[in-house]
């Protein structure tokens, strides 16, 4: 009668020795690592030479006219009519708080308006120029404008940062004086 191991089929392969199993294992991990890392890369797009997803010049540039048209819109000019009787420091505190309360009640800025003053920086002829300051929800906001007696109006311009250092987007005359910087 036959044994029971001669019972078993007949093994054409050994197992691998513990080592070569573990050696194995170990590349198949490493493997899928590389495939993930890939995977990931191919994904997100990131150049690695623009410091991992940062955007190229053409695509700042693009963002910085876009920041410069908006601050040129907020920068606009504005006007009112100088009623009789005002004085124009009073005038143009009164217009400029006014727009500022606009701008808070179209949440266009945060509030509360906090306080707001103008002061007199020069004078040509019958107009006055004028540098007025807003502080609404702890964030002073800059204005200049001007004064004209003669034609009785009133005209001021919010001054905004620049969208990148160094830069000046300058308001527009109508609200200066020619001689006067922003």
């Amino acid at each position: 009668m036959p044994r029971a191991s001669d019972d078993r089929p007949p093994s054409l392969w050994r197992a691998p020795p513990l080592w070569l199993r573990w050696v194995v294992t170990a590349m198949a991990f490493a493997g899928a690592i590389v495939a993930v890392v890939l995977i990931v890369h191919a994904v997100n797009k990131v150049d690695p030479g623009t410091g991992g997803g940062a955007a190229s010049p053409a695509e700042l540039e693009s963002a910085n006219r876009e920041t410069r048209i908006v601050v040129t819109a907020d920068q606009a000019p504005h006007t009112a009519a100088l009623r009789g009787g005002s004085s124009p420091r009073a005038a143009i505190t009164t217009a400029v708080t006014a727009d500022m309360r606009s701008r808070i009640a179209s949440r266009r800025l945060d509030g509360p308006l906090d306080r707001s003053g103008c002061t007199q920086t020069g004078v040509r002829g019958a107009t006055l120029a004028f540098r007025c300051s807003v502080v609404a929800a702890d964030v002073t906001y800059p204005f200049v404008g001007v004064v004209d007696q003669d034609a009785k109006r009133t005209t001021w311009c919010k001054v905004d940062p620049a969208p990148t250092p160094g830069e000046t987007i300058p308001v527009s005359t109508r609200c200066r004086l020619p001689a006067m910087t922003p």
